[in-house]
């Protein structure tokens, strides 16, 4: 816990994901992949900020972020997913996050700088401008973990923006 401003950082063991929880984060780890025969990790994030940084070995790792408007697939993946009154933003620095809306009714996969509002009306990805996206990561800098030990991990610099969608996130 970082006494400064109530922030949380979790490293999971053995595979060493890392995440990091905002002060007033409502979050729950609703099972770990093989503690009492999980077959994946899930989290819930009812409101907040959470930043993952997802580790990845090759062993078919499974992650799933859970929020009131929509589920998040995970893994080898860095992203913030951020909760609040106007549903869920998802931002995504480097790999994939698929995204589907809770009805089932809607999905998209995000790539690397790539965003999305899981309100908006068409359920498609933007384009965040690479110094964007680089201020909202150090801006929810991991302080213990240190994400290039991170089982497949992105090097530093990966991420390049894709697809050709824009707007706001918001």
């Amino acid at each position: 816990i970082d006494p400064g401003n109530g922030n949380l950082e979790l490293r999971l063991v053995p595979n060493g994901t890392s995440l990091k929880l905002d002060a007033g984060t409502d979050f729950q780890i609703k099972s770990i992949q093989d503690e009492g025969g999980a077959e994946e990790t899930v989290f819930s994030l009812i409101r907040g900020k959470l930043r993952t940084l997802a580790a990845r070995h090759g062993r078919g790792e499974k992650y799933t972020v859970q929020t009131p408007s929509a589920i998040c697939a995970v893994r080898g993946t860095e992203f913030i997913n951020e909760v609040g009154e106007n549903g869920s933003a998802i931002i995504v620095r480097y790999g994939s996050v698929y995204v589907e809306s809770i009805a089932g009714d809607r999905w998209i996969t995000l790539g690397a700088n790539q965003g999305l509002n899981t309100r908006s009306a068409n359920y498609r990805p933007i384009i965040i401008p690479i110094a964007e996206i680089e201020s909202m990561f150090a801006g929810s800098a991991f302080l213990g973990a240190e994400p290039p030990l991170v089982p497949g991990a992105p090097p530093a610099g990966a991420g390049e923006p894709t697809g050709s969608a824009s707007g706001d996130i918001g």
